[in-house]
């Protein structure tokens, strides 16, 4: 064997031994950790069903852990395809996934909770706190919701995030769109107050016991790599996004509405997000906002437009809040961004566990409650 010869063997011998390394490393390695630490972006198919498999909740959740961002891409499982005739919610979760045709990728995991193992996970964390600015009533519910800040168990979560409200005959479609609100709005306190709970996460066996409630192909590292990447990364910013809908008339009931998926616009409205990801559009755009005065204190409304509005936030509306006096001042974001929330709490002095979601599209993004523990001192330009 000459000299080239024995270098070429030494060479393949490398490789090999290289690549042989790298396919056992990958093997048992926790590929989210490393992707996370990459920057690498990774997408993950979410869903909540009943105990008769109908989906509740679902969404194509993508990461972007380079930009610190997330977004969820939420379908409503009312609707239905426009080559289907039956609603999203009798598929599989496999099966209503065609978010590869929108955002150029498929599903790298799968996360599948059934309703009452999501229900314990909310528990075991300790349940989580909402904000409603009017008391809600859901149809045939257990648990009352009035208005302010509300503690919830996670009975209360699901039935908040999955019920249905009582609206006029024929109104049915609009009762389905804001129970995907509610939804989303569940998820996204949730993953909000996770920060709360990290102390909790760390103990020896709770993100163990997390896991086994969860149907999925993660292993019990990636899933534990997963949850600690919310919990402790307090800067990320997580977005909400919708699948486009349209109405159309119900071929069985002439009196009423049903939604179909707009698959034209559901690809053109992932890419302007992410196309506002990139140029850094997201961390810098404007956002509308209102003020309500829940104190006794007349004129507080004006008198904090005024100061928003010489710090360059758009206020739109300063009003009175029916519901006075509110003990503690409250943001509340209704457009489904940790971006925006972030900025309407510094703006105002409100600390994050006094920054809620409760997703609505509106002509404000979000919401200043002003409470009897507010000072004009409080705001920041």
């Amino acid at each position: 064997m000459n000299r080239f010869t024995r270098i070429l063997v030494i060479i393949a011998v490398v490789l090999v031994g290289f690549f042989v390394v790298q396919w056992i490393r990958g093997f048992f390695s926790d590929d989210v950790a490393s992707r996370i630490s990459d920057g690498d972006q990774l997408s993950i198919r979410f869903a909540i069903q009943d105990e008769q498999g109908q989906l509740l909740t679902f969404a194509r959740m993508t990461m972007y852990p380079a930009e610190s961002k997330a977004a969820l891409y939420f379908l409503n499982t009312a609707s239905h395809y426009p080559d289907e005739e039956a609603n999203i919610a009798t598929m599989s979760p496999f099966s209503a996934d065609r978010f590869r045709g929108w955002v150029d990728t498929g599903a790298d995991y799968n996360i599948y909770f059934n309703e009452k193992n999501f229900t314990r996970l909310i528990d075991f964390l300790g349940g989580m706190h909402i904000f409603l600015p009017e008391p809600l009533a859901i149809k045939d519910g257990r648990y009352q919701y009035p208005h302010g800040i509300q503690f919830i168990s996670g009975g209360q979560a699901m039935e908040f995030a999955h019920g249905q409200t009582t609206l006029e005959k024929g109104s049915e479609h609009l009762a389905q769109m804001d129970r995907l609100y509610r939804s989303e709005s569940i998820l996204l306190n949730l993953i909000w107050q996770l920060s709360e709970k990290q102390e909790l996460l760390e103990r020896d066996g709770s993100l163990p016991f997390l896991y086994s409630l969860a149907e999925t192909d993660l292993t019990a590292e990636e899933f534990s790599s997963l949850f600690m990447y919310f919990a402790s990364d307090k800067e990320l910013d997580v977005f909400a996004l919708e699948t486009p809908l349209q109405f159309e008339d119900n071929p069985k009931n002439p009196y009423e509405k049903r939604l179909l998926v707009n698959e034209e616009r559901c690809k053109e409205h992932y890419e302007k997000f992410l196309a506002q990801m990139r140029t850094g559009a997201l961390d810098t755009a404007s956002f509308t906002m209102d003020v309500q005065n829940g104190t006794e204190r007349g004129g507080m409304a004006g008198r904090v437009k005024q100061f928003l509005h010489g710090s360059g936030t758009e206020v739109l509306y300063a009003e009175n809040y029916e519901r006075k006096p509110l003990p503690e001042s409250v943001v509340l974001e209704r457009s489904g961004s940790f971006s925006i929330a972030r900025r309407i709490a510094y703006k105002t002095g409100r600390p994050r566990n006094r920054t809620f979601f409760l997703r609505k599209p509106l002509d404000v993004m979000g919401t200043f409650l002003v409470g009897e523990d507010f000072q004009i001192k409080d705001l920041k330009y």
